[in-house]
């Protein structure tokens, strides 16, 4: 099994590319491993702690849990993933089914910033996006499926997003074995970008690290 490790800022595009490229392999060539689900729980904490959480930060990851899942798929075992609400903060106490394929997909804002996830990825990707660009898209996103306003928004952008993505994100940018430029509104760029390094790495032409 291949494994990618997709990163890159909030708003840079990592979920709508995952949705295109799954659409063109079979379930038996791609599994998908998304970090968001791995957020930790925190049915325990009031309201207003939930709102106040850094959900930025890698503290707010289980890195634990991932790669021991991720080690699972490895070893060809299926895995039972967290599915986590952004509404709530909490987990559900139903888990999604992960059965192992040729290539494993982990992406996330986080996804190289860990140095024991960083060892399991056998190609490391990053997108580029601009910050304007991904504000924009952050405040669509937000406004429209996390039911926040725009002004509450841009307050967490600048006060907690953009400040963990010029630490834990962005460096990372230099580590990656492929940049995708993402500022681009054709997502189809990207696509065809990743569908070549995937078929690569089932032809066994990308070098692994």
């Amino acid at each position: 099994m291949f494994t990618l490790g997709i990163a890159g800022g909030s708003g840079s595009g990592k979920s709508t590319l995952i949705e295109r490229i799954k659409s063109k392999f079979s379930p038996d060539v791609i599994c998908h491993i998304p970090m968001d689900a791995y957020y930790k729980d925190h049915s325990h904490l009031t309201t207003q702690q939930k709102k106040s959480n850094n959900f930025d930060h890698p503290d707010a990851i289980d890195f634990r849990l991932l790669c021991s899942h991720i080690r699972q798929l490895k070893l060809e075992i299926a895995v039972d993933r967290p599915i986590y609400s952004y509404l709530t903060c909490c987990r559900s106490k139903e888990t999604l089914k992960v059965f192992p394929a040729k290539i494993l997909l982990v992406d996330g804002i986080l996804a190289l910033s860990d140095l024991e996830l960083r060892n399991l990825l056998n190609v490391k990707i990053f997108l580029s996006v601009s910050e304007h660009n991904r504000l924009q898209r952050i405040i669509a996103r937000d406004t429209t499926e996390r039911s926040r306003t725009k002004k509450v928004v841009e307050k967490r952008f600048y006060e907690t997003v953009k400040p963990m993505h010029d630490i834990f994100v962005e460096p990372f940018k230099n580590i990656a074995d492929e940049l995708l430029n993402g500022d681009s509104e054709n997502i189809d760029q990207m696509v065809h970008a990743l569908e070549k390094i995937m078929q690569q790495c089932l032809e066994h032409k990308h070098e692994t690290h």
